[in-house]
Formats: structure tokens, sequence, C-alpha cells
């Protein structure tokens, strides 16, 4: 017997309710069991979520696409601890940040945003790491906030134009109709075997830190509002990457380029080899064998990386 087409679209929209509130449950089940590690913040009406580790120097951390300031909790800010006063911040509509921009922030946007949450803090010209995505922030700080800037650490940093163009999975996520399906869909179904999997991705070659699934928060990544925010990030990076290149060679302040040479997800040779003729005086560490996430592996290098850059800074202050 075949069901009547008005019965079959009550359905539909049972299941689609049905699974909206499976994604907001979860969402609220994350925010239990990983909530805020640090301040939430109102900048000018902005929502921020920071914290801050040690006394010294000011240093701002600015972590990677789908993620937040947990990796950097689970891997180096307890040793930066010890030399900086290490400053982290959830990038707009990750982590505990909310956007604030319905299209996206831009990087541009990004560092400002940032930028404000570090002056309310008094760092005023902080010294600057960006991990991955959070790379193109760092070095959009440096291109167009350089008075406000010390040094800079381009780490695995995504900073020039690739091959190709934006995942599917990105463009559906970022549509304004289609997200409506996508993203409650990913929310609540996406398998366990399936996240490990992308983990592992990222982390290769390297072993993933037995804690981080636990720790890092996985989950809140896949709230709804995150899913969106990165995807709208992720979308408008390449074009956005390629008119900011165009000004690397006006960043002046002390710079040393940190990136693995087994990096897939970021090859060094598309983004961290060019950079580093890009950027005048600076310096480039290559990391052999070492893959997209150095920080949690090769900490004392970054640690000494740091401390040159304040040396530097310090020695161009005088």
């Amino acid at each position: 017997m075949l069901l009547e087409p008005s019965t079959i679209l009550i359905v539909i929209v049972i299941l689609y309710c049905l699974t909206w509130c499976l994604a907001l449950y979860k969402a609220e089940i994350a925010h239990k069991s990983h909530p805020p590690l640090g301040d939430i913040v109102n900048i000018d009406g902005k929502i921020a979520h920071v914290m801050i580790m040690g006394t010294g120097e000011d240093l701002v951390l600015i972590h990677g696409s789908s993620g937040n300031i947990r990796d950097f909790t689970l891997s180096i800010a307890p040793s930066l601890a010890k030399d900086f006063r290490v400053i982290m911040i959830d990038r707009p509509g990750l982590g505990y940040s909310k956007s604030f921009n319905k299209s996206g922030e831009t990087l541009k946007e990004q560092a400002i945003f940032l930028y404000q949450v570090a002056r309310t803090f008094g760092a005023t010209k902080p010294i600057v790491l960006g991990h991955s995505l959070g790379g193109a922030v760092a070095l959009a700080w440096a291109v167009y906030l350089p008075n406000n800037i010390s040094g800079l650490l381009p780490l695995s940093a995504v900073s020039n134009r690739w091959p190709g163009g934006t995942s599917a999975f990105y463009k559906i996520n970022k549509n304004f109709i289609l997200n409506k399906f996508s993203v409650p869909i990913i929310s609540a179904f996406a398998p366990k075997r399936k996240i490990e999997s992308d983990v592992k991705e990222v982390f290769n070659p390297q072993e993933v830190p037995s804690n981080f699934l636990k720790e890092f928060g996985v989950e809140l990544t896949l709230r709804p509002k995150t899913i969106m925010a990165n995807a709208k990030h992720r979308n408008q990076l390449k074009d956005q990457i390629i008119h900011q290149s165009e000004f690397y060679s006006n960043i002046s302040v002390p710079t040393i380029i940190m990136h693995g040479t087994e990096d897939e997800l970021v090859p060094i040779s598309v983004h961290a080899i060019p950079l580093a003729k890009q950027i005048p005086n600076s310096k480039f560490i290559k990391l052999p064998g070492i893959g997209h996430m150095p920080h949690h592996f090769r900490q004392n290098d970054i640690v000494y990386a740091l401390k040159q850059i304040k040396r530097q800074a310090s020695n161009t202050r005088k």
C-alpha cells in the first residue's frame, strides 16, 4: 500500500525535526563535557573565549580549522607559559567565541577581533603564533595590523595559493539552503569511526596522542553552528590568501616559519617554502618527518624559536 504524499511529507518533517533535536542535544552534552577553560568576555558586542597562562612577554596563540584553544592546552601552552604570558583565544564561531559575520569572518576580521581581545588584556604588541588556518590569520595580523605585533611564527600555516578548489563538503555546509539538511545530519549522526579516521589524518604520520580525542572536545567541532562557521571560513579562504599573499613582502617583524616536511594537509612545498621567500629576513625551519601537528611533537623546537623571536623583537625596540 502506497503512502499518500501528505503522509510522506509529514514523516519527512518529523524526521527532520528529530534530527535537529538530536544535533542540539549532542551540542548541549558537548558543553557539559567540555566547558570553557577560560573567561567569556564581551568586546564591543562580540563574544570571545580567552584563556591566559604564565607571565612574561605577551604571546597570542591562534588555533586552526575546526579547532579551539584545547589544542594548545593539550600540547605546547604549559611549556610556553614558563617564559611567556600565553593568550589563547577561540576564533569566531569556534570553541566558545561567537560568530559576528553572517557571511563568515574574513582573515582580516579575525585578526582584528583577536587583537581587540588581546588588547583588552593588556597585550598591545604581542608575538603571534598561528597554526594551520590560524597561521593564515596570524599572517593577516602582520599584514593588516603591522604596528600591533612584535614577532610572528607561522606554524604549518596556510599561506599561499594551492591547486584545486574547495571541497564539496564545505560548499554544501556553507550553502544557506543545503546546510539546513546537511549540518544537522552530520552533527547528529557523524560516526565515531569516521571522526577517529579524520583525526588520524590530521596527525599523520605521527600517532594521535592517547588523551587527545577525549580531552580536545571533538564534540564541540560537531555542533551545528561550529560546522557552519568553519565552512564559511574555509570557502572564502583561498581568495583571501591569494590577495593577502601580495603583501607578505611588507612584513618587517622578526619572523620564523616552521613546517613539517611530511605535512600532507598543508604541503610545505606549496605554502612554507614560498612564504620564506616572500617575507624579508625571515628564518625558515623545516621539521623533518613531522606532519601537520608539530606543536604536539616538537615543542622544544617551537619554544626555542619563540625565544629567538622575543630576543630579536627586544633588540628591535632598543
